[in-house]
């Protein structure tokens, strides 16, 4: 059996308490993850992550590897780190959502919410920035996939990378026919 991931989009709801009631079928999947502690941010798009707490550790060792004077990754930690909350499950499955996430995602209570999983986070969004989003970016399904995926000898990028006739390089002098000249 392969890794077990988040996937999935399912409805919600953003209760007057500003509690978003995550799914059954995600509760079931952080129970055997044993993923009970849970970090949120304001994510992309319009969107907020909500990342298990060693997916969080991840994240953190990413940024880390950045110097502390780099302008554009401090830059970056602020505008994420400032908006991180601490989140945990109450005994019916819900979540607080703090006033600038909900605010970020344009969620209101008592309003429809959707929930994705997207492998090892998840994120929430308002339906209407949801559909915005999907309707953005499915054209682009293909061309994403082809950008992400790693190149394999003899398909696309690696072809050319290895030589072919495609490849410009072919005009430019080896160091041996440099020398020469």
């Amino acid at each position: 059996m392969g890794e077990v991931v988040y996937y999935g989009e399912l409805k919600t709801t953003i209760d007057d308490k500003s509690r978003v009631t995550i799914p059954s079928r995600m509760r079931q999947t952080m129970r055997v993850l044993k993923h009970s502690d849970w970090y949120m941010t304001c994510g992309y798009d319009g969107c907020i992550f909500l990342y298990p707490e060693q997916e969080w550790q991840r994240v953190l060792e990413h940024f880390n590897q950045f110097g502390p004077l780099d302008p554009r990754a401090l830059d970056f930690r602020r505008l994420l780190f400032s908006s991180v909350s601490e989140a945990v499950l109450d005994g019916q499955g819900r979540m607080q959502l703090v006033p600038y996430l909900r605010e970020h995602a344009g969620l209101e209570p008592r309003q429809e919410a959707v929930i994705i999983g997207v492998g090892r986070h998840i994120e929430i969004w308002s339906v209407p920035a949801w559909r915005a989003f999907r309707e953005q970016r499915e054209a682009q399904l293909k061309e994403l996939a082809g950008d992400i995926s790693p190149p394999r000898l003899g398909q696309g990028r690696a072809v050319a990378a290895i030589g072919d006739d495609t490849d410009n390089t072919s005009n430019v002098p080896s160091e041996g026919e440099r020398a020469r000249t």
